[in-house]
């Protein structure tokens, strides 16, 4: 699959460089996350603070 870059061993066929795909990918995502750009309210979730205090009492 090509998770490890420069190995394809002899009795192997590499169908993809997956490496180098999850390499860009994690460069995206730190650049979102480093620029604020994720996570949004889209993909976020929110909690009433009553709810959210009580929660943090009952598992103490």
């Amino acid at each position: 699959m090509g998770l490890i870059e420069d190995f394809s061993p002899k009795h192997a066929k590499q169908y993809a460089n997956l490496f180098t795909d999850v390499v860009q990918v994690l460069k995206e995502y730190l650049d979102d996350v480093e620029k604020e750009k994720f996570p949004t309210e889209k993909e976020s979730f929110g909690i009433d603070s009553e709810i959210l205090e009580e929660a943090i009492k009952l598992s103490k």
